[in-house]
């Protein structure tokens, strides 16, 4: 699966957790925060492939990986905040280039923290090129409320609009309701487990691709010491079953159950330096053919903080 998409599409879907328990604590206000990242690495996929357009190659190959944000949080009060940010992310593969993939994400966020919990509205803006040809534009409008609870935990629900916008094959072009829940919880040692479901139903233009999701994700980060450093470790586990609504040649319906297990360490090296060395292995099963593959993918990288 083309990871790079697929990390922007769940990085609009849920934000990290810590952010927002941060943004829950009650602060002076600052007014105006900026801050920005950096990263660059290498890595190595068995299975080049677009997953949006049920594209793959059954053939592995090196790509160089980059990705560029900076962010502003504006706090005029304690209770009022807003978030925005700009992402560059570019993929590049050695021998695949048609699948390399540049994506630009623009976020914006009004944040009110009521006494009784946090209420959010979000737009994200996402355009994509696939081998420097537009290939997707992907628009996410919603609202969120979370409420930390029991002093260690903290829920999240959202509700959102998503729209995809195909250039090359406009019968795929849709729009989308999901309802996203999130239940954060810490224990002594700093480390947390991340609890999350997804309900998604999807209208495209063809018939073919209307589909219904159930989406279950959980994932611990825990905290270790190796090389006499404080490194993060993240172990998740993604599931996903797909029903589509439109019918092959046949009358042989499309089903897909897609499973991904991944494991990140994150180890600092100074203050404004992190080595990243992750691996994922992913089982997409489906009645399509070209959307059931397996891979396995590597990746070793360096993050800069400013």
């Amino acid at each position: 699966m083309n990871t790079a998409m697929q990390t922007a599409i769940s990085i609009l879907l849920v934000s990290p957790f810590p952010l927002a328990l941060a943004q829950d604590a009650s602060t002076e206000p600052q007014w105006i925060e900026f801050d920005a990242q950096a990263y660059a690495g290498y890595g190595y996929d068995s299975n080049v492939s677009v997953s949006e357009i049920d594209t793959n190659t059954g053939e592995g190959d090196s790509a160089l990986y980059a990705k560029g944000k900076v962010k502003a949080s504006i706090t005029p009060h304690e209770k009022w905040q807003l978030n925005t940010s700009a992402q560059y992310a570019l993929t590049e593969y050695n021998d695949y280039s048609v699948f390399n993939l540049a994506i630009t994400t623009l976020s914006a966020e009004a944040v009110y923290k009521a006494d009784w919990a946090k209420v959010a509205l979000h737009h994200y803006s996402a355009d994509a090129k696939l081998d420097d040809s537009d290939y997707l534009t992907y628009r996410q409008t919603g609202l969120s409320v979370g409420r930390a609870w029991q002093q260690k935990g903290y829920w999240r629900l959202s509700v959102d609009n998503i729209s995809k916008i195909f250039v090359a094959t406009p019968e795929r072009d849709s729009d989308a309701n999901a309802l996203r829940s999130d239940v954060f919880w810490f224990n002594e040692a700093q480390a947390f487990w991340q609890f999350g479901f997804t309900f998604q139903q999807e209208d495209a233009q063809d018939n073919t691709f209307d589909y219904t999701s159930y989406l279950a994700d959980v994932a611990y980060t825990t905290p270790l010491t190796w090389l006499h450093k404080d490194t993060e470790f993240t172990l998740s586990y993604h599931y996903e079953t797909r029903d589509y609504a439109g019918a092959r040649e046949g009358g042989i319906g499309r089903n897909d159950h897609r499973q991904r297990i991944k494991a990140v360490i994150d180890y600092p090296v100074s203050r404004h330096v992190d080595v990243m060395l992750s691996t994922q292995y992913g089982n997409y099963s489906s009645t399509t053919d070209s959307a059931d593959y397996k891979e396995t993918l590597a990746e070793l990288g360096m993050k800069l903080y400013f």
